[in-house]
């Protein structure tokens, strides 16, 4: 029983690192990799989210989220709104420059899930 659940645990971490270097190489052309992607993925879904609700849906802390949306920031693929009613609250939007890395997050992950 531990050994099964061994290999499938060297599996999955195996195609874990696959996924990410699929995507890395196939992003490079938009300055993102493995770990930008999701947030650009989740703000496309959830635009104007706040910030705090990013963190809590993709499991990080405020300075893995900081570093994250600095990134997006200074590539021009996110802005940033404070709330009209709460100034401490950030809300995250995409910009139309994120446009083509959405099709082409999507465009991958479709292939990714075919092959």
């Amino acid at each position: 029983m531990d050994n099964k659940f061994s290999n499938l645990a060297r599996r999955i971490s195996i195609l874990d690192r696959l996924m990410q270097k699929y995507y890395n190489r196939e992003l490079s052309a938009y300055e993102i990799g493995w770990g930008q992607q999701f947030y650009v993925w989740y703000l496309n879904d959830h635009p104007g989210a706040p910030a705090q609700e990013v963190a809590d849906h993709m499991h990080v802390d405020k300075a893995t989220l900081a570093k994250n949306v600095k990134k997006l920031l200074s590539l021009g693929y996110i802005r940033v709104e404070a709330d009209k009613s709460d100034k401490r609250v950030k809300h995250l939007y995409l910009t139309e420059k994120a446009t083509p890395v959405i099709m082409q997050i999507h465009k991958y992950t479709i292939a990714f899930t075919r092959s």
